[in-house]
Formats: C-alpha cells, sequence, structure tokens
C-alpha cells in the first residue's frame, strides 16, 4: 500500500502459475533468460558476460519474479575436457565456499572450438551465492591406482607389465591400465599375477616400486649394477 501511494498510478499484474517475488534486481534478468539459453554456444555465453558487466538496472525495476527454482550453469570448456563428460549423466559441481552439488549436464553445445555445457540443478541449499558469474569445478570421476609414464608399460603374454628394480634386480611386475592421459598411465591396484613359461610368477605394481622408464634386454630377475 506503501509502494502504491508513492507511485500515485499503478497496473495490476496476474499470473496463471505460483510465483516467487525477488525484491534484488542485478540488471541480468533479461540477459539471462531461458530462450537465451536453449540455443547459446561459447561464444554467445562470451557475449552474455560483456553484456552483464555494463549493466544497470532499470530504474523501475521493483524486484523480479521466478516461476520454478530450476537452476542452470552454462560453463565453457575446450572440446578435450567436454568429451570426458555425457549429455544427461549427473555430475557433482563444486562453487567456491559452498558445498558440492548435484547437477544434471542436459546439453552439450559442439559447435565452434570450444564447447558450452549446461547444467540444471533443482532445489539450491540455503543461503547459496546466487552471484551471476562463479568459479566452478566439476568431478567427472575418479581413478584409484599408480601413476607412471606410457614408456615404461611392456607387453608380455598379452599382458601390460613394467620393469621394476629393487637392490641392484630387476623385477617384472603386472600392470593392468585403468586409464590413460596423456604421457601417463593409471595403473590399478592389486593387478592380478602372470606365472612365466619357467614358473616364475611376477606380482602386481606396488607402492613405492621404483619402475624402469626406459631400457634394452630387460628380463625378470636380471642383475643390474
Amino acid at each position: 500500500e506503501s509502494l502504491i501511494a508513492s507511485l500515485g498510478t499503478y497496473d495490476p499484474i496476474t499470473f496463471d502459475d505460483p510465483l516467487f517475488f525477488y525484491r534484488d534486481c542485478d540488471g541480468g534478468e533479461d540477459i539471462f533468460t531461458l530462450r537465451a539459453l536453449e540455443t547459446l554456444d561459447a561464444n554467445g555465453l562470451d557475449a552474455l558476460l560483456e553484456r552483464y558487466r555494463t549493466a544497470a538496472v532499470a530504474p523501475t525495476a521493483i524486484g523480479k519474479t521466478v516461476s520454478e527454482h530450476a537452476w542452470y550453469l552454462a560453463v565453457s570448456a575446450s572440446a578435450e575436457q567436454a568429451a570426458l563428460l555425457s549429455e544427461g549423466a549427473t555430475y557433482s559441481v563444486g562453487f567456491e565456499g559452498e558445498l558440492d552439488l548435484k547437477g544434471k549436464l542436459e546439453r552439450i553445445d559442439r559447435s565452434g572450438d570450444r564447447r558450452l555445457m549446461v547444467f540444471k540443478f533443482n532445489g539450491m541449499p540455503l543461503g547459496f551465492d546466487y552471484s551471476r558469474i562463479r568459479d566452478v569445478s566439476i568431478d567427472y570421476g575418479s581413478i584409484e591406482g599408480y601413476r607412471v609414464p606410457t614408456s615404461s608399460i611392456r607387453y608380455i603374454d598379452g599382458r601390460t607389465c613394467v620393469y621394476t628394480v629393487y637392490g641392484g634386480q630387476i623385477f617384472l611386475r603386472t600392470a593392468d591400465i585403468a586409464a590413460r592421459s596423456g604421457d601417463w598411465c593409471y595403473i590399478a591396484k592389486g593387478s592380478a599375477p602372470l606365472e612365466l613359461e619357467d614358473g616364475e610368477v611376477c606380482v602386481g605394481l606396488g607402492q613405492n616400486d621404483f619402475v624402469v622408464v626406459r631400457g634394452r634386454r630387460l628380463y625378470h630377475l636380471k642383475i643390474v649394477e
């Protein structure tokens, strides 16, 4: 009533669906819209962010209405980074100073050199920071094992193995590869043993083993200086 009295004139606004009303406006309400999100790509996100940095709150703005509490996050990434994720899957997204939240990857735009990933969240926690621009981290999975250079991998009897050295002697160790990344291989813990033709049994690579990165004419139990 006080607001109406101060304005002098007003127009009634009606809605068919229940809405939430928020007093705060930051000038981005007409920039970051669901309609813009539907066809947004990485370059388009850059353009929206630039518009927002120079945006001003309309002098007539008294608040904003929200029809649902679904919240969307648009993130640009390289093609290599986006290739690690799958549309429709749910990922843990970390926000600085906040608890990690579960978000569904709804869309990956693959136009251009970069990729745009759109995550959807439902039910944000109380006190969440709804700033338009946030730094985030995306956890797309974890691997537990031993990291060794790809150059150390040997193929023995159809198995991936590595040579290790201990006390001046070479030992063959099985090394089942859990994942690869660039010049590195990640070896699963507890790789199954391998029995050689002479009956010697080679166990799996273990923690603190010294892996031979390069070498020629190596064999199990070879003595080295």
